[in-house]
């Protein structure tokens, strides 16, 4: 199917989003509607409990993709997030524009990139050396060109150090679409654990120190 939009004649291609619920029944069923009220564009949703799964974030996500590998475009998206009407046909538009786009992330009130925030509607597109993984779409060929996730990264950091690696390992650049708006509550997984369940502290100081390891090792200077 040929999609046409203002001149520019894009592949409406599927786009397999990966939604992993943990403990937030109220907020993942808010989520779960906006996806479905303001989603234009063709996706094939995968509605994940971690919570009985492994504890590593990194292997979750390699294990998805590998056992779901129908579609040329993926998405992890954080549940305690709120899309807006056309989020996704922004982001896609972007992804058959930039023959090297190989993540798009939409702005965002919340994360912990701040080129994602403070930006507004008509702000052009843009070119960033980090993102977010709250909510990012991919190609399969920007994963299989740059790897994996590490495994290292159990909970926090896996998103940081697989986008440094794209950036430096592979052609692939990372675009951020001011016009796809996703608002993101963040720390509700965090918060929501049972005591003793994750040691957060301990996981973010290990997950800092092995990032900044491996930008350095990748020729990165942040």
């Amino acid at each position: 199917m040929r999609y046409r939009e203002k001149g520019l004649v894009v592949d409406q291609s599927t786009v397999e989003i990966f939604f992993l619920k943990y403990k937030s029944p109220y907020i993942e069923a808010r989520c779960l509607e906006s996806i479905f009220k303001y989603t234009h564009w063709p996706f094939h949703l995968h509605v994940v409990d971690w919570r009985e799964g492994t504890k590593n974030m990194s292997a979750t996500w390699n294990y998805l993709i590998h056992q779901h590998g129908h579609f040329h475009y993926k998405m992890f998206i954080d549940s305690d997030t709120i899309v807006t009407d056309g989020w996704l046909t922004y982001m896609m538009l972007v992804m058959n524009r930039f023959e090297d786009a190989g993540v798009v992330v939409p702005r965002t009130n919340h994360c912990g990139e701040a080129r994602q925030m403070g930006l507004q509607f008509k702000d052009p597109i843009k070119q960033i050396p980090l993102a977010s993984g709250f909510c990012f779409l991919f190609h399969m060929s920007a994963y299989l060109d740059c790897g994996k996730f590490d495994p290292r990264f159990a909970f926090y950091g896996q998103d940081s150090e697989w986008f440094i690696r794209l950036l430096y390992k592979t052609k692939w650049k990372i675009y951020v679409e001011p016009k796809s708006f996703v608002k993101h509550e963040g720390s509700y997984s965090v918060n929501n654990t049972d005591n003793g369940e994750y040691d957060f502290e301990e996981d973010k100081r290990k997950a800092l120190k092995l990032f900044y390891q491996c930008a350095k090792q990748y020729g990165s200077e942040i």
